[in-house]
């Protein structure tokens, strides 16, 4: 959001605590994962990669007029969601000062 210059509130959701798994969380995404989107007052959309899709569509970072390209950028991002982003968060989140 920051790089398409989107402006945006963050609300940060401590899933250690248990709030991905509350009653009002839960309505924004029945999965209890972050991150979700609100794009409009009670729509969301979670999972990374199909946010960053929903933002990017259309613009320089995901051109819609280019189909080649923008499966390419979409390949990318199903391999980061399914192969390396496992192999990174987990040891990070062990590492880290929670």
């Amino acid at each position: 959001m920051h790089q398409l210059e989107i402006p945006c509130d963050r609300i940060n959701v401590n899933h250690l605590r248990g709030e991905t798994q509350s009653p009002e969380f839960l309505q924004k995404n029945p999965a209890g994962k972050i991150p979700v989107l609100e794009i409009q007052p009670d729509v969301y959309i979670s999972e990374s990669g199909a946010i960053l899709t929903y933002l990017a569509e259309g613009t320089k970072l995901l051109p819609s007029d280019n189909l080649l390209l923008k499966t390419r950028i979409l390949q990318w991002i199903f391999f980061e969601q399914y192969s390396l982003s496992p192999n990174i968060s987990r040891p990070r989140f062990f590492i880290s000062d929670v």
